[in-house]
């Protein structure tokens, strides 16, 4: 069996999306192409590869076929299938940066680590005027959010039921990779400061295809953040679960009042957004109330001076914080 398995669903998105991925992986430096395999899973019995589809790779390319679940279930579909010491979540646009990109991961695969992250680039469109060209954005990887450039040690996902939750698809990353961080410790996880991940840019994506992609997805964020008080609640990890309940509320009233996004053209969405906060706090009032002032002034304080300090604030015009919880409870 490979010591990695790059798993990477594959539902209606063009073939040829793979080939960067594909491409930088047979250039790597320093490693036995027998130590890792591209795992593609095709999300729906319809969905299938062409004939011979990466036999022509010095690594091995493999796939499986299940009833279309969506992006959790495939990605659990290629977990539980993979008898590698290592996997990696990838989407079909992704590449990898450099060729000494898989050495530098497997250095560190050492049996006593669960996890080995990298910072990594995020393609994204220049935002100047008329300048067409993409710029890369710099994520140092220890975040709570993405999947890219995360090498995970399968044993231990395993032995702590560490899954992507089946009926979240949106946000399942964020899901899945903010349960592992709450149960790995400093001992156990690795970040390596080079960038070695590029999530390359793909306009028909489904967080690319819309226009302020969070805000219009706000009620799926309140859908996962709900699984994953729930899922933290059911492990005895009321801390935990209090941080959540408190940074939900917290980050939507500084976000959802920000200068960027309570625009006259985000009227509808703010309120939408709106509705899916109270209905998170209706269902969790009962800890966002214990956790105290102290807690929740702590999460607000940051956010709102980080927001104005970029002019993205101004409390003037705001209502106050209690006000407005006030109202979401009505």
């Amino acid at each position: 069996m490979p010591k990695l398995d790059l798993i990477v669903p594959h539902y209606k998105e063009d073939i040829a999306l793979f080939q960067p991925m594909l491409d930088i992986l047979k250039i790597q430096r320093n490693v036995n192409f027998d130590d890792f395999r591209v795992l593609i899973v095709c999300d729906g019995e319809d969905i299938v590869l062409p004939d011979g589809y990466g036999q022509d790779m010095p690594f091995k390319v493999e796939s499986i076929t299940i009833p279309h679940g969506g992006i959790s279930v495939a990605r659990n579909a290629g977990l539980d299938y993979s008898q590698a010491d290592w996997v990696m979540f990838c989407d079909s646009d992704d590449a990898f940066m450099t060729t000494i990109s898989l050495q530098t991961f497997l250095r560190y695969a050492k049996p006593d680590k669960g996890l080995v992250a990298s910072a990594f680039f995020e393609e994204a469109p220049s935002t100047l005027p008329k300048d067409k060209r993409m710029m890369l954005l710099w994520h140092n990887g220890k975040d709570y959010i993405f999947v890219h450039g995360k090498m995970w040690n399968r044993k231990w996902l395993v032995k702590n039921k560490v899954r992507f939750n089946d009926n979240l698809q949106l946000h399942e990353d964020a899901y899945f990779v903010a349960m592992a961080k709450y149960l790995l410790s400093d001992q156990d996880t690795v970040y390596i400061k080079d960038p070695l991940y590029l999530w390359q840019y793909n306009v028909k994506s489904v967080t690319r295809s819309h226009h302020n992609f969070v805000l219009q997805t706000y009620d799926q964020l309140m859908k996962k953040n709900s699984a994953l008080t729930e899922a933290l609640l059911h492990r005895g990890m009321f801390l935990q679960a209090k941080g959540i309940v408190c940074r939900t509320i917290t980050d939507a009233y500084c976000r959802l009042n920000s200068n960027s996004w309570n625009t006259p053209a985000n009227r509808e969405l703010i309120k939408d957004a709106e509705d899916s906060v109270a209905l998170f706090l209706r269902r969790y009032d009962y800890i966002f109330k214990g956790a105290g002032d102290v807690v929740i002034n702590a999460g607000l304080n940051s956010l709102r001076s980080q927001l104005s300090s970029h002019g993205d604030f101004d409390e003037k015009t705001v209502m106050p914080f209690e006000d407005w919880v006030a109202r979401l409870r009505e």
